[in-house]
């Protein structure tokens, strides 16, 4: 096996090379992989960007950017639209496969009006994840 690279298994999946990508050390599914390549059911929600938060934490404990959970502050802007469990497919109309990747063009926008692209995930393929206290442990990626 390779050594482990975000970059290498988000442009394998890009390509359709799901084997790939799972040699690689993506933690995702055959299911997952089709549910973010298509889209199917994709609800657009717009987000500000104030300051470095848009108030999600997400997750990686299934392959692709979970919710996580909703941050008090954020909870109000976002209403119901956004739930812990959903699947961030795309930001600002772009797909990206791999958690590491929606953190990382999140991370770097700037302020301002950002679009998520999400997704329900299958109940039999990703049910909402426990909340960990160990972020670290869990492999989880907090977004503040």
């Amino acid at each position: 096996m390779e050594p482990y690279s975000a970059h290498s298994i988000e442009r394998a999946l890009r390509e359709g090379d799901v084997l790939r990508g799972l040699s690689l050390g993506w933690q995702g599914s055959f299911v997952l992989h089709r549910l973010v390549q298509h889209g199917d059911g994709e609800r657009r929600v717009r987000l500000e960007k104030r300051s470095r938060s848009i108030g999600l934490d997400l997750c990686n404990e299934r392959g692709v950017a979970l919710v996580r959970s909703i941050h008090r502050s954020a909870a109000a802007a976002i209403g119901d639209e956004i739930r812990p469990g959903d699947v961030v497919r795309s930001v600002d109309g772009q797909v990206y496969f791999t958690c590491e990747a929606v953190v990382e063009v999140l991370r770097s926008h700037r302020k301002g009006e950002i679009s998520l692209g999400l997704l329900r995930a299958p109940a039999a393929a990703s049910p909402p994840p426990e909340p960990s206290a160990d972020w670290s442990e869990a492999g989880g990626v907090q977004l503040r």
